[in-house]
């Protein structure tokens, strides 16, 4: 008796059953990821609403220097934990690390307002400093891209019942 055809029948069976496993496995692991970087994303997030960065955006939102040195010094120790950690939020975004749509979705107004009003005071300090800023300027034409594509005019991001437009064509 011939006993080829069934041996090939079981071959065949745990092959699917391997690659169902490999399927289910791979499944998993992104879905662990995703849900890595969603709770990474939401602990970076959980600071842009803390008293002291509520203070340093105030303070970013009613004095707009052209230069950092232009700042007294205690605005200053206010407003650069703010711009280096939106730097970094905006460098994790744009490497993948963080959580895009969360990010813009929570905080869509802040990275907005402070491009607008430090534009070029970035723009000074990075002929200074190289890239500096990189991550607060991707961060806020995300965002306004994000606005243009998904919103309707009257719920753009405002500042003094204007709203921030920002080119999002040119960088510094």
């Amino acid at each position: 008796m011939d006993w080829t055809w069934g041996w090939t029948a079981v071959a065949a069976i745990a092959t699917c059953v391997l690659a169902g496993g490999i399927f289910v496995g791979i499944k998993q692991f992104r879905e662990t990821q995703r849900r890595a970087k969603l709770e990474f994303t939401e602990k970076r997030l959980e600071r842009l609403n803390t008293p002291d960065f509520k203070e340093g955006l105030e303070i970013i939102y009613k004095k707009t220097p052209s230069k950092l040195s232009e700042l007294k010094k205690e605005d200053l120790d206010k407003i650069v934990p703010v711009l280096e950690h939106m730097h970094t939020l905006g460098l994790l975004v744009k490497e993948g690390y963080a959580h895009k749509e969360l990010a813009i979705e929570a905080h869509r107004g802040k990275f907005i307002r402070c491009w607008y009003k430090l534009k070029p005071c970035i723009c000074y300090e990075r002929k200074e400093r190289g890239k500096y800023g990189e991550g607060i300027e991707y961060l806020a034409k995300e965002a306004y891209k994000y606005q243009q594509k998904k919103l309707p005019e009257k719920q753009w991001v405002k500042l003094d019942g204007e709203v921030c437009k920002i080119d999002i064509s040119k960088s510094c």
